[in-house]
C-alpha cells in the first residue's frame, strides 16, 4: 500500500489535471478502511472539474469502475452546473441504471426526447432491455405513468405519445396502443400509416379484435393506397378467424362473404385482388356450401389477362381442392396435373404433385402414391417435404400388413371424407375400423385422425382424450410427440401451466429428435418464467 501511495502521489504531481489519479488515491485509502481520507480525495477531484468533457467522463468512469456510483452522479451534476449547454443525460442515465434507480434513469431519457425527438429510436433501444427483459411490472407501470404525464404536460411533443405507443406494443396491449396510434394519426396527419402497422402487429399476435378495429379506422380515415391496404387487411383478419374456428356462425360468414364481394366489385378482377378472390372461393366452398359459385369465381379469375404464373397456380390448386370437396376426383387430378406441368421446378409444382399423390392415396393407389411421395421428400419446401414423408411413412407402415390392405383403404376413405368436410361420416368410418381391426398397426393413426377431426370442430376435450390414448397405448409411436405437443397447447389454452410444462418436458426428454422439440423447449422455459 505504501508503494502504491507513493507512486500515485508521484503521478498526481506529474499530471495534476488527470483527476482520475485522485480517485485512485482515495480508493487506495478506502480499501484500507480509511474512509475519511478517501472521501477527502474524492471531493478534491470533484472540486477541480474543468470545462472539459473528456476529463469529466474519465473522472466519472473512474468512480464507476470502483462502483462509487454516488460520486459518479455527483461528477455529472457538478459538471452540469458549471458547463452551459452540456446536460450529460446519457451518462447520468448509465449511472442511475447501475444504481438501479430506474425512475431517475427514465427521467434522463425523457429529457433527451424533449430536447431532441429524433433520438427516439436510440431511447427505444436503451429501454428495450428494461421493458422486455426485466419483465418488471412496477418498472413498466412507472415508465408509462411518466410518459402519460409528459403527454399531458407537453401536448405539442408527440414523441412522448410515440414512445408510449411503443411501450404498449412491447406488452402486447393493443387496446391502449390503438388509442395512442389514433391520437398520433389525428395530430400528425399520417394517412393511417401507423394505424396500419398496428393492425398488422395485432394480426400477427392473434389479437384479431384490435386488428379489426385498426383496419376499420383506416378504412374510414385513410386515402388512396392505405385505404386499399386497410380493406384487404380487414378481409384477411376475417378469413383468419373463420379458418381458426373463431367465427363459426353461418350468418356471420355470409356477411363476411358480402364484404368480399363488395371489395372485389370496388377494386375489380385483377392481380391485386386475386388473393381475396381465392380466399372468397374457399369460404364459399368449404364454409357456405356454395361450390358452384366458388368454381365460377375461380374460373373468372383464371381468365384475367397476363396473370403471373404463380397466381394462376394458386387459383388452380384452390380449384383442385374444391373439386375434391365436390367429389370430382378425376377433375381435380387433371387440375393439379396442369399446375405440376407448368411449375415442375418450383414449390407450387411440388405442392400440386403432393396433392396428386394424396388423391392416389385417397383412392387406394398406394404404391404409386408412395413412389411420388418419396421423390417429394427432397422438396425445397420443408412443409411439403415433411407432409410427404409423413404420408409415405403411413403407407409403408400399413401397406404390407395384409395382401389387400383393407384397413389402410378404410383409413384413406376416412381421410378423404375429412378433407370433404364430412366429419360425421369420417368418424363413423374410423369407428368401424377400430372395431374390425383393433389389433392392426394403423390404430395409433386412427386415434390421431379422430383427435384431428375433433380439434377442427373446436372440441378440445374430446380431441385431448384421443391424444392421451396415443401416449398411453402407443408411447413409442411416431405420433406420440405430435400428441404431447397438442396436449401441451391445450393445457396452455386452459391456463394450466403446470400440466402444459409436464407435457412439454416429456416431449423434450423422450423425443429429442422431434420437429416439435425446439418449440416445446421454448414454451416450457416461457411457462417456467425464464428470461428468454
Amino acid at each position: 500500500y505504501k508503494t502504491a501511495e507513493k507512486e500515485l502521489k508521484k503521478q498526481i504531481r506529474k499530471q495534476p489535471n488527470e483527476l482520475s489519479y485522485l480517485v485512485d488515491l482515495g480508493y487506495l485509502y478506502q480499501v484500507q478502511d480509511d474512509y475519511a481520507t478517501a472521501q477527502k480525495f474524492y471531493e478534491k477531484a470533484i472540486s477541480r472539474i474543468p470545462p472539459d468533457r473528456s476529463v469529466i467522463n474519465r473522472l466519472a468512469n473512474s468512480f464507476m469502475s470502483k462502483q462509487e456510483y454516488d460520486y459518479a452522479e455527483k461528477v455529472y451534476m457538478q459538471a452540469r452546473k458549471r458547463i452551459k449547454g452540456l446536460k450529460f443525460h446519457y451518462e447520468l442515465a448509465n449511472v442511475y441504471s447501475a444504481q438501479k434507480n430506474y425512475a431517475k434513469m427514465v427521467d434522463e431519457f425523457l429529457e433527451i426526447l424533449y430536447e431532441n425527438p429524433y433520438d427516439i429510436n436510440n431511447i427505444q433501444n436503451r429501454l428495450q432491455y428494461y421493458v422486455v427483459n426485466l419483465k418488471d411490472e412496477d418498472l413498466n407501470r412507472m415508465i408509462k405513468n411518466k410518459l402519460i404525464k409528459r403527454t399531458q404536460l407537453y401536448p405539442n411533443k408527440p414523441v412522448f405519445n410515440q414512445l408510449l405507443l411503443w411501450i404498449y406494443l412491447q406488452e402486447n396491449n393493443f387496446e391502449a396502443a390503438f388509442v395512442q396510434a389514433k391520437a398520433l394519426d389525428k395530430r400528425l396527419g399520417e394517412n393511417s400509416t401507423r394505424i396500419l402497422r398496428l393492425a398488422e402487429t395485432s394480426f400477427k399476435n392473434g389479437d384479431y379484435e384490435h386488428a379489426e378495429k385498426a383496419y376499420k379506422y383506416a378504412i374510414a380515415h385513410a386515402e388512396r393506397s392505405n385505404y386499399a391496404k386497410a380493406r384487404l387487411g380487414l378481409l384477411k383478419t376475417y378469413y383468419q378467424q373463420i379458418s381458426q374456428g373463431k367465427i363459426k356462425n353461418e350468418r356471420e360468414i355470409s356477411q363476411i362473404e358480402q364484404e368480399y364481394l363488395t371489395t372485389i366489385k370496388e377494386f375489380g378482377l385483377n392481380a391485386t385482388t386475386i388473393e381475396i378472390i381465392k380466399k372468397l372461393a374457399h369460404l364459399e366452398a368449404f364454409y357456405l356450401g356454395k361450390i358452384g359459385d366458388a368454381i365460377n369465381l375461380l374460373n373468372s379469375a383464371l381468365k384475367i389477362k397476363n396473370l403471373p404464373y404463380n397466381l394462376v397456380a394458386m387459383c388452380k390448386i384452390e380449384l383442385g381442392d374444391i373439386q375434391v370437396l365436390k367429389g370430382d376426383v378425376w377433375e381435380a387430378l387433371l387440375t393439379y396435373g396442369q399446375v405440376e406441368k407448368a411449375n415442375s421446378e418450383n414449390p407450387l409444382g411440388h405442392l400440386a404433385r403432393f396433392k396428386k399423390a394424396q388423391l392416389a392415396y385417397y383412392t387406394g393407389q398406394f404404391e404409386w402414391a408412395k413412389s411420388q411421395l418419396d421423390v417429394l421428400k427432397a422438396s425445397t419446401s420443408k412443409l411439403i417435404a415433411n407432409d410427404a414423408a409423413e404420408l409415405s411413412l403411413l403407407i409403408s407402415d400399413n401397406l404390407n400388413e395384409d395382401s389387400v390392405s383393407l384397413p389402410l383403404k378404410m383409413f384413406a376413405r376416412a381421410d378423404l371424407l375429412f378433407a370433404q368436410r364430412k366429419d360425421s361420416l369420417a368418424l363413423l368410418t374410423l369407428d368401424t375400423l377400430l372395431k374390425k381391426y383393433s389389433q392392426h398397426n394403423i390404430i395409433d393413426d386412427v386415434y390421431y385422425k379422430k383427435a384431428q377431426i375433433y380439434t377442427s370442430e373446436q372440441n378440445d376435450s374430446l380431441a385431448a382424450q384421443w391424444y392421451e390414448k396415443i401416449i398411453v397405448e402407443f408411447p413409442y409411436s411416431i405420433l406420440a410427440d405430435n400428441a404431447l405437443f397438442a396436449l401441451g397447447k391445450f393445457a396452455e389454452q386452459q391456463g394450466d401451466k403446470q400440466r402444459a410444462m409436464e407435457y412439454y418436458k416429456k416431449l423434450i426428454l423422450e423425443h429429442p429428435d422431434s420437429l416439435f422439440t425446439q418449440e416445446a423447449r421454448k414454451r416450457f422455459r416461457n411457462l417456467r418464467g425464464d428470461k428468454l
